[in-house]
């Protein structure tokens, strides 16, 4: 958080928490604590996306898989990802951050498979786990290959009484899209 903005979130908090519990005083000092961090969280992924031009809010526009190959390949245009990361490989001397993005759009799911070199990964194992939002970020990516999968595998498990048992289903409505390439740069929340 901005070190100037916390003075002025706390003067006015407390301003305005005359007369209330403990209780309530300190849940209004966590909350307008994060919605700071919130605003200024936003803000930094704003200017990292002006920085590189990347694409924002391109899980909004429900294209067909073609488009996004058209819009990050064959144009060349850098994307935007928000998500958290799921995991992380290596190969050689690489590694490979898988990042969910979040929400789930018009029976979507997106994934992100970036390429990280050894040097980038030791600034991003800092924050993996390092709190409330050490996995969670904004990725500009370069994206180089699109992979769109359908239908979704599911494993489900039931227990009745003493009886368990589990099974797989098929979804046919959802649809899952990976996109593939390297990181060109990134943000963790704070």
């Amino acid at each position: 958080m901005n070190k100037f903005l916390l003075p002025i979130v706390l003067m006015v908090f407390i301003s305005l928490s005359c007369g209330k519990s403990s209780d309530d005083i300190k849940e209004e000092k966590e909350k307008a604590i994060e919605q700071s961090a919130d605003s200024s969280n936003k803000r930094t992924i704003q200017e990292l996306v002006t920085k590189y031009h990347a694409v924002i809010n391109w899980d909004t526009l429900h294209p067909y898989t073609y488009l996004f190959q058209k819009m990050f390949i064959e144009e060349n245009r850098l994307m935007s990802f928000e998500g958290d990361i799921k995991d992380v490989t290596k190969y050689g001397t690489v590694y490979i951050l898988k990042v969910r993005h979040f929400g789930k759009w018009h029976k979507r799911n997106y994934e992100a498979e970036i390429s990280v070199s050894k040097d980038i990964f030791q600034d991003i194992e800092k924050h993996l786990s390092s709190g409330d939002y050490g996995d969670i970020g904004c990725f500009i990516i370069k994206v180089s290959r699109i992979v769109s999968m359908n239908p979704v595998l599911t494993s489900e498990y039931e227990s009745e009484g003493e009886e368990s048992y589990s099974y797989l289903t098929y979804d046919f409505e959802e649809r899952l899209i990976i996109f593939k390439g390297d990181l060109v740069d990134f943000y963790f929340r704070q």
